[in-house]
């Protein structure tokens, strides 16, 4: 069973705007909804910096989860794609299994969440 994904209400409003990304909806439709001074910080929220590793590749990386509609490259994943589809809403040390539409199903891992925006502003 995959893990319940945990997604703060501002980035729940923004992605439920997603329409035509049916892979995320169905994750928000499964997600605990809370307030962004409830998540807890090895939760990967939007504009996470999260160090991840793709189990059935044997492959590691660390990207930053932006919106679609941020310029990607450099690190940075936008959430519509499989991969950011799938870290959305897990805690470190989590596993799901998701489809890749060019590669198959895959297990991926939240190895850590480095940065989140959420965890930074609860510092200051």
């Amino acid at each position: 069973m995959s893990p319940v994904p945990i997604i703060t209400r501002e980035d729940f409003s923004l992605l439920e705007r997603l329409a035509d990304c049916p892979a995320l909806q169905g994750e928000l439709g499964r997600a605990t909804v809370v307030a962004e001074s409830e998540v807890p910080a090895d939760v990967v929220t939007m504009n996470s910096r999260v160090a991840f590793a793709d189990l059935t590749a044997g492959l590691r990386g660390t990207v930053t989860l932006v919106y679609p509609h941020s310029r990607a490259g450099e690190g940075r994943l936008p959430v519509t794609e499989p991969l950011g589809e799938a870290l959305i809403g897990l805690r470190a040390g989590q596993e799901i299994e998701w489809d890749f539409p060019l590669a198959g199903r895959h297990r991926v891992r939240v190895e850590a969440v480095l940065s989140q925006p959420q965890r930074r502003r609860r510092a200051v």
